[in-house]
């Protein structure tokens, strides 16, 4: 991919849901413009470790397999239209993976875009983590790349909720230093949704 080139990705929880959330979006022929699908809490399988696939033909599927104590609550869809030898996943944890993009194959300006999918977990979760202390470590790690960080971060801040948020939750005020020490930009319009109601649609110019 060139810097012309335009890299389109849907951010999208489906809140476990299969049949009612998953499958419409997967069906959804508009998702076919996307280059890569962020989602949070897929629908596990029963059976084995993976989740809901109805679009092999168009996609494919990069999910944690077996990291920590439970099924993973991000994956991603990366389109078959990508060419696969400039893109790589890389998982970390059942809430964290990320996809790491070469992009200007083949010119003098090669350079690497960092997605990294995140699963904050709600702050009433039995034996809860905070996904805060490995997105510092991830940004750090590859601080001299382009990185974005999208997810479900379930924390409420008046930087991204505006006058609607009562109670600023502590980690949040954790998660905007951690924007401003990297420089970072919020995507997310002041006052439009929550993090925990967020579903973006994130276009980039490479």
């Amino acid at each position: 991919m060139g810097r012309s080139t335009t890299l389109k990705i849907l951010q999208y929880n489906v809140r476990k849901s299969r049949d009612t959330v998953m499958a419409t979006l997967l069906r959804d022929e508009r998702v076919m413009e996307y280059d890569i699908l962020a989602i949070q809490e897929p629908r596990r399988h029963p059976f084995i470790s993976t989740t809901h696939h109805p679009v092999k033909n168009h996609f494919h599927l990069c999910y944690p397999v077996a990291i920590g104590d439970g099924p993973a609550r991000v994956c991603s869809f990366v389109n078959k239209r990508l060419d696969n030898t400039t893109w790589q996943f890389e998982p970390h944890t059942r809430d964290a993976c990320s996809l790491h993009i070469r992009c200007g194959a083949g010119s003098q300006t090669q350079w690497q875009l960092h997605v990294h999918n995140i699963y904050n977990p709600v702050q009433a979760t039995e034996n809860r983590e905070s996904i805060l202390p490995l997105i510092d470590t991830l940004l750090k790690r590859y601080a001299l790349d382009e990185q974005m960080v999208l997810g479900d971060f379930n924390l409420h801040h008046r930087s991204w909720g505006g006058d609607r948020v009562v109670h600023e939750d502590q980690e949040a005020g954790e998660l905007y230093i951690i924007v401003e020490r990297f420089d970072m930009t919020n995507t997310l319009q002041q006052g439009a949704v929550t993090y925990a109601e967020r579903n973006d649609r994130t276009t980039i110019d490479l």
